[in-house]
């Protein structure tokens, strides 16, 4: 017999002056709420094993918030049986949310600084939602139902069409047809009581959170976040969790006056409301129709894997050799951004271009490879050594030790004088120890990762899972894969894509064979899953706060810092 429950509670944050975190624009600054933020839980249980599953209004869920619930549950409430290696906290990843509530420093550079009221708000209003439902479960039924969403509904494109036309894979796609380019697929967990009446629904729909784009001043959960208050206007509980949605967008069509691309109506707050309908009507579509039971046992089980060198085995590189990931660091593409939140390269393409040229020249004499040889390993000019924080270099060229940033930018000046005053503690700047977690329950398997995965990544991943269980003797049905949970470190690509070296693939923090790395683990973890439930792997290391207060958020950017040109889009 499955229990189940739902909780949520609300988590309007933000200091009044605050960048909201998503477009990276100095200008986006919290001034109000347009609409409520929440955080929305739901517990599962088998009378032997929990997990529970969060979603949180936020652009990105940080290894720091994620670490503090669960230490939290494992510590105060251990009656409820849950903690660091059975609770999964994710993102809807709206860019209209509050930000500086990360430990590591890149995540913080939107606010600008730590926000200890709004992180303290959010571990609270976590844990508030996780002990509803646990408080609130009940005996009950789950049934799974999956279905794709039309391309009539004119709702998600991908916007790296071009890059996806890379993967050796996919039949290539124009540009009028990139809507074709997306996994459309909606998976949802519909939770009935014993009498058979619908309680509430888990969720999974990939489509990125950029409805509301940089020029709104106000909280705002985007299309996710109204989608869940309808069906909660339902009477039920829900849980609207991200997908693969790297590289899709609900925009597609060019704005000229605002810059950038935007969905059909010229009123942002009209698009989030007509893509949450879209959606809506999906899943109440679901919910009448979801037809196969999934009952126990429930098996939960996390890989904690260190990114900065994780191994790849050899069969998914495509020289046939074992490889490891390299330290977190971002490419100059990132500067670039996308039609949807231009950066200050957007113009200037050409120079990123030129540069990731010169990187895979390079990249070819080091590895021995001939001119004839059509890619290079790891074609990318570096922006930031994440990875190497306070002793990796700006561009390749300038230590970050000595603040040597220009201050052309308010956010490299910001960085730049935090340097100087020795105020940035050492260590990486992102999370590098990373938790991957996978769930199942009789025919479905939930993957859960800490990043932004393309479409095409997202595929090879599902298969990599379900042949990995097939193998083990226990073959599913369906897989599905819950992203931006319990931290974040940027985008994952697959190789293909990542030659190209458009946004996505600048932000694949750890190379080339992120993804490659990435299959490694679960193809383990998969394996393991019905024998070794629970958690391996190292630790991730713990910030203590006190390092943080000297990045307090005191105020919001002054008046005489030059005005940034652009943003960069998450």
């Amino acid at each position: 017999m499955i229990e189940f429950g739902f909780g949520r509670a609300e988590m309007s944050l933000y200091e009044p002056g605050m960048t909201m975190m998503g477009w990276g624009r100095i200008d986006n600054r919290a001034e109000g709420v347009g609409v409520p933020l929440f955080a929305r839980a739901v517990v599962i249980g088998d009378g032997r094993t929990r997990v529970a599953f969060v979603t949180l209004e936020l652009l990105v869920v940080t290894q720091g918030l994620a670490l503090a619930v669960t230490d939290a549950l494992r510590d105060e409430t251990p009656e409820l049986g849950l903690g660091p290696d059975n609770v999964f906290i994710a993102a809807t990843h709206t860019h209209s949310g509050p930000s500086g509530y990360g430990h590591h420093f890149w995540i913080n550079l939107n606010t600008p600084g730590f926000s200890r009221p709004v992180y303290d708000g959010l571990v609270q209003a976590t844990l508030a939602a996780i002990r509803e439902a646990a408080r609130t479960m009940q005996p009950g039924r789950v049934r799974l139902g999956h279905d794709t969403m039309p391309t009539a509904e004119g709702i998600a494109f991908n916007r790296s069409w071009f890059a996806y036309n890379e993967n050796a894979d996919v039949t290539p796609v124009t540009f009028a047809r990139r809507d074709e380019a997306t996994d459309r697929t909606m998976t949802a967990l519909v939770f009935d009581d014993l009498h058979g009446v619908t309680r509430g629904v888990w969720q999974l729909f990939g489509l990125h959170g950029t409805c509301v784009h940089a020029d709104n001043r106000r909280l705002h959960p985007d299309h996710k976040g109204l989608a869940a208050l309808a069906l909660e206007a339902d009477g039920l509980g829900a849980v609207l969790a991200q997908e693969c949605c790297g590289d899709v967008s609900p925009n597609f069509r060019w704005d000229h006056r605002r810059g950038h691309t935007t969905g059909r109506s010229d009123d942002d707050l009209e698009n989030a409301a007509a893509v949450a309908d879209a959606q809506v009507r999906l899943t109440r579509r679901l919910i009448a129709d979801a037809a196969t039971p999934l009952a126990g046992p429930l098996q939960v089980a996390v890989q904690r894997v260190d990114f900065a060198t994780a191994p790849v085995d050899a069969r998914r590189c495509p020289d046939g050799q074992p490889r490891t990931t390299r330290p977190a660091r971002l490419g100059i593409a990132m500067a670039r951004g996308t039609a949807e939140g231009p950066g200050p390269l957007y113009r200037h393409a050409w120079l990123a271009r030129f540069l990731n040229r010169l990187a895979g020249a390079r990249e070819r004499l080091r590895a021995g490879l001939t001119s004839r040889t059509p890619r290079a390993l790891d074609p990318q000019f570096p922006l930031l050594d994440l990875g190497l924080g306070v002793d990796g270099r700006f561009v390749g060229l300038f230590p970050l030790r000595r603040g040597w940033l220009p201050p052309t930018d308010p956010v490299l000046a910001w960085t730049g004088a935090r340097l100087r005053e020795g105020a940035v503690p050492q260590g990486p700047w992102v999370p590098q120890v990373l938790s991957l977690g996978l769930v199942r329950l009789g025919p479905l398997a939930i993957a859960v990762v800490p990043f932004e995965m393309t479409t095409v990544a997202g595929r090879r991943l599902r298969a990599t899972i379900a042949e990995a269980l097939a193998q083990g003797g226990e073959p599913v049905a369906h897989v599905a894969i819950a992203t931006y949970a319990n931290a974040y470190t940027g985008y994952c690509t697959t190789f293909e894509e990542y030659q190209v070296q458009h946004y996505e693939a600048a932000y694949t923090a750890f190379g080339p064979f992120q993804l490659a790395a990435t299959q490694t683990a679960f193809d383990a973890l998969a394996r393991r899953l019905p024998r070794r439930p629970g958690g391996e792997g190292p630790e991730p290391v713990r910030v203590d706060l006190a390092h943080l207060e000297r990045l307090a958020f005191n105020g919001p950017w002054t008046a005489s810092q030059p005005a940034v040109r652009g943003g960069r889009s998450a």
